[in-house]
């Protein structure tokens, strides 16, 4: 993922300056982290889209273009990648559960990156 992308995530999952994990500089707790995700979606993406095809069933490909979304790829850039089109990436890409996937992965990345910063500054500190 590309260091712009995992600022986000840490800016969206670290908001409120009252929440443990960003004044006392904890990392926050699975719990908290998943509520935090599934807030942040209850609330929707911006600029989301429902699908106009339902997909039940996760397949293999699918974690792949998570993986490629993480990593900052375009739904078009995905879709070359692996040989779809274009609009089918943007289907999986609409799907509930993998927007949710995708912000509880963000939001992973992000305490992952602060906790190393937190631990990089320590050192620098000393």
């Amino acid at each position: 993922m590309s260091d712009l992308a995992s600022e986000s995530a840490v800016g969206l999952v670290r908001d409120d300056p009252g929440e443990v994990g960003y004044e006392g500089y904890l990392p926050l707790p699975e719990n908290k982290r998943r509520e935090r995700a599934a807030q942040l979606l209850s609330d929707g993406l911006h600029g989301r889209r429902d699908p106009n095809i339902p997909i039940i069933h996760e397949k293999p490909e699918h974690r792949l273009i998570l993986i490629l979304k993480l990593k900052g790829f375009s739904n078009r850039e995905i879709a070359k990648e692996m040989g779809y089109t274009e609009a089918w990436v943007s289907q999986v890409t609409r799907q509930s559960w993998f927007q949710s996937m995708l912000v509880d992965k963000m939001a992973e990345a992000g305490d992952k990156v602060l906790d190393r910063l937190i631990a990089l500054e320590g050192k620098n500190s000393l």
